[in-house]
């Protein structure tokens, strides 16, 4: 039994699915010490620590380094690979990267860090111990191939997660259309990457009102509740147990992501309850959301810098919000139709509520995914 240490600065529901279904021959070791990452991630949530970290200790430090530290953790002595989500390797073995977002990730999801640190990043993910860089999208792979040689492209594997398919396929859908929407819990300010503003927009328009209800879990910003009438919308704004948001998944037939990036763990649960997705058609998206297959994609504002070389990372800046402050009506309008069309197309609806399905448990697979990590491992251990 061969064994792999994890470890990052958190991990995904997807990596803990992965530690208790391991590939055969496999055990996933998690880096329990946690405790000083976890405090890390709640104090960069606080507004004031932010402001510090971005107006005072950027201008001086070089992060890149600090993050790394903060993050690291030596691998104990009898694991034979490392496999890491996000962070560069600096010890003497073999291992693997898996890049959960966008490569800037490997610097704090800091394009300036980035590029600042492309030096170190590449000599790291150039060294004969990092076997494997592990990618969740195509997206991900062109912004590689724009920074990196074809020694380490040629490293690249393209593998999306996946999560188990365990919920019977959905035949049933309310007589009244249940949207659900989701964000963050602890960070207000994510609900405008996430589409809060398109969402609550969309939910302003009478023909979607008197067809569709709308269901958010999120933190709404003060200043977003004293410009929108919330009334008639099911809002939940604490954490939640397990069991209670499945009962979310179980009980909605459409799952609404109109944000700008994509969110891979609510895109498979939503497959894995049979939902059919409206999302924008932006970044990593399109690797999960296929039109008219399992969904809609609606194509993104123009209004917003999404063409540039920063993006996605530039999403989480306070001047990207500032801009999704002031909706596209086009975008509105677009996210509008779609959700008409399953409103009053029940068969549109169930069709893509089948195939949605279906393609989770096909072309995107759990057990195909392990399939392919075995070989990804057998390799970098060969």
């Amino acid at each position: 039994m061969k064994k792999i240490y994890c470890y990052g600065p958190g991990f995904h529901t997807y990596i803990k699915n992965l530690a208790k279904n391991p590939p055969e021959g496999y055990q996933i070791l998690l880096d329990e010490d946690l405790s000083k990452k976890g405090k890390i991630e709640t104090l960069k949530k606080i507004p004031f620590v932010r402001f510090i970290y971005k107006n005072f200790i950027k201008k001086f430090f070089n992060t890149f380094h600090i993050l790394n530290k903060v993050y690291s953790s030596n691998s104990p002595k009898d694991a034979d690979l490392i496999l890491s989500t996000g962070q560069i390797i600096s010890e003497k073995k073999p291992w693997i990267i898996e890049i959960l977002d966008s490569p800037f990730s490997m610097a704090g999801n800091d394009y300036n860090l980035f590029l600042k640190n492309l030096k170190n990043i590449k000599k790291a993910l150039e060294s004969d111990y990092c076997k494997y860089i592990i990618i969740h999208t195509r997206d991900s792979g062109k912004i590689m191939k724009r920074y990196f040689s074809e020694k380490i492209i040629k490293k690249l594997v393209l593998l999306p997660p996946s999560i188990i398919s365990d919920k019977p396929l959905k035949n049933n859908f309310n007589k009244r259309l249940n949207i659900l929407f989701l964000g963050s819990i602890n960070n207000p300010d994510e609900f405008f990457m996430k589409g809060g503003i398109e969402t609550l927009e969309v939910f302003k328009i009478p023909a979607i009102k008197n067809k569709v209800s709308l269901i958010m879990r999120c933190r709404i910003p003060e200043e977003i509740k004293n410009r929108y009438d919330l009334s008639g919308i099911k809002l939940i704004e604490n954490e939640l147990p397990i069991e209670e948001l499945n009962n979310l998944y179980s009980d909605s037939d459409v799952f609404l992501s109109p944000g700008y990036t994509y969110f891979v763990m609510v895109f498979l649960e939503s497959m894995n309850y049979s939902l059919p997705i409206i999302a924008l058609d932006t970044y990593g998206v399109r690797d999960f959301v296929k039109n008219n297959l399992n969904g809609y994609l609606i194509k993104p504002s123009n209004n917003l810098p999404i063409n540039i070389p920063e993006y996605p990372s530039n999403i989480r800046s306070q001047k990207f919000w500032n801009l999704l402050k002031t909706p596209d009506k086009r975008v509105i309008a677009d996210l509008s139709k779609a959700i008409l069309k399953l409103a009053n197309n029940r068969k549109q609806l169930s069709k893509l509520s089948k195939s949605g399905k279906k393609f989770l448990e096909k072309k995107i697979s759990f057990k195909k995914r392990n399939l392919v990590l075995k070989r990804v491992f057998d390799n970098a251990l060969a």
